[in-house]
């Protein structure tokens, strides 16, 4: 629950220092894990923030233009008149923000948006802002501030959880054949996994990695699931990568990149047989289901609140409006 709060202040800094942007925006600018759900969509022409359902509705009362949440009069003005969105408008103007990076990136576009608004003195184009924020919040993944940093204060940002362990040592024990999937590089993903599995071993496994068969870092999802690259082994020790063709999976080495394709080829695992839990809505869900036959499954938090949401009675006014 650290993580987004983490994400926003570095991009901040960077935003300030690298990009050049007002440094009172450091005293004005605070990340509210309230404000943002994934699911939702900014509107690169307009500057606004919203949801909208699968048939391109938006919804009123989540507009919001900086901190200000739009009247129903002020939607239907700035949309001329309208509250469904063409097609070709979705996907020219409006960016999705679907996994739990964009938390941060939603609210810091956003307060951003509001500072720049207060003034009345600072011109800018939506698109611009949106750009330089989702640039700063990448250069703080690629840059290795981000894992340092958690690194650093592991017990902050990672819950332990026996129940983890447990649940791994019961899948192999019956069975089921294990591979994680990761964007992190393999030190990060060294780091975070020995922390949560330390105290929770069973004593036949020494180290976290025997509990997967096949353990693949660094893959740069969502490319991953298109073109990908070529599968690479990878010398825990020193961090260097071997040269020779993969053409199969052999338990206890680490793997760098590869693609969809490659995994499927290589671990000779096909279609509905396999299960795969990711974080992003669109890629992680649609990507392997629709190329694959994977069956897919993410847990989003947030559900537990939006349910809540629309069992209210405001929520059925306002969508009745």
């Amino acid at each position: 629950s650290h993580d987004p709060h983490l994400i926003y202040k570095l991009a901040l800094v960077r935003l300030i220092t690298e990009f050049k942007y007002p440094p009172e925006l450091a005293n004005v600018c605070q990340y509210d894990p309230t404000f943002s759900i994934r699911g939702i969509h900014f509107d690169t022409q307009r500057g606004l923030l919203l949801k909208m359902d699968y048939l391109g509705n938006i919804q009123t009362g989540t507009v919001y233009y900086g901190r200000r949440s739009l009247y129903k009069e002020e939607i239907f003005e700035r949309y001329g008149g309208n509250r469904v969105l063409r097609k070709a408008e979705i996907d020219e103007f409006l960016k999705p923000m679907s996994d739990i990076f964009c938390l941060p990136e939603a609210c810091l576009i956003s307060d951003v948006i509001e500072y720049f608004n207060r003034t009345n003195k600072i011109k800018f184009d939506p698109l611009l802002i949106y750009q330089d924020v989702v640039r700063a919040v990448n250069e703080v993944h690629h840059n290795g501030s981000l894992h340092k940093t958690i690194i650093s204060d592991l017990p902050t940002y990672l819950n332990e959880n026996q129940k983890l362990c447990d649940l791994f040592v019961k899948l192999k024990n019956h069975g089921k054949k294990l591979f994680l999937l990761t964007n992190s590089p393999y030190p990060f993903a060294n780091f975070g996994m020995e922390f949560l599995s330390k105290n929770h071993l069973p004593p036949e496994i020494k180290h976290w990695t025997e509990l997967f068969d096949v353990v693949m870092t660094d893959c740069k999802k969502p490319n991953f699931y298109g073109r990908g690259a070529p599968f690479r082994r990878l010398k825990k020790e020193t961090g260097a990568q071997y040269w020779d063709k993969i053409t199969s999976f052999k338990k206890g080495e680490i793997y760098v990149g590869g693609s969809l394709k490659e995994f499927m080829n290589n671990s000779g695992w096909k279609g509905s047989h396999v299960l795969y839990f990711g974080d992003h809505l669109f890629t992680d869900l649609m990507e392997p289901s629709l190329r694959e036959g994977w069956r897919t499954g993410v847990i989003i938090k947030e559900l537990e609140t939006e349910v809540a949401i629309q069992n209210t009675e405001e929520y059925s006014y306002h969508l009745a409006q």
